[in-house]
């Protein structure tokens, strides 16, 4: 299923977030494809609180730091509100919460580097790819 625009769909696990945040490269490729209207990002607020949570523990990251990423994310993906409890995943329940996403927001595909959603494949019609594979799919890579 195609956005309102026509574009693809898609959801970011939150270590494409990241990366793309602090490392730049392959996984900042559909940040700034919907920056420019090109893929329609879809996020929601579990996914969100997850991804300050990380910046704050793990990366030290400073209050005025974390709003700013905040808004931006807020400002280029489309934030879903999520109805859909899973538990597909037992082992990592915060990628639930990225599927969740996708059903709810009717994604084309889900882009993730963990291994639990990489290891489905695929989930409710919608494929699980790493960045590295969606960038080949551009022909970009």
């Amino acid at each position: 299923m195609r956005g309102r625009q026509g574009n693809v769909r898609l959801v970011l696990d939150t270590n494409v977030y990241i990366s793309a945040i602090l490392l730049d490269g392959l996984p900042e490729l559909p940040v700034r494809l919907a920056r420019a209207n090109r893929i329609t990002l879809m996020i929601s607020e579990p996914i969100i609180a997850e991804l300050i949570g990380v910046l704050r523990s793990r990366f030290d990251w400073t209050e005025q730091q974390i709003r700013d990423v905040e808004k931006e994310l807020r400002t280029v993906a489309s934030v879903i509100r999520t109805k859909s409890e899973m538990t597909v995943i037992s082992d990592d329940d915060a990628d639930n919460r990225v599927l969740e996403c996708a059903v709810d927001g009717r994604s084309d595909l889900i882009i993730s580097g963990d291994r639990h959603l990489l290891k489905l494949g695929s989930f409710a019609g919608m494929r699980i790819i790493s960045p590295r594979t969606f960038v080949d799919a551009l022909g970009l890579g």
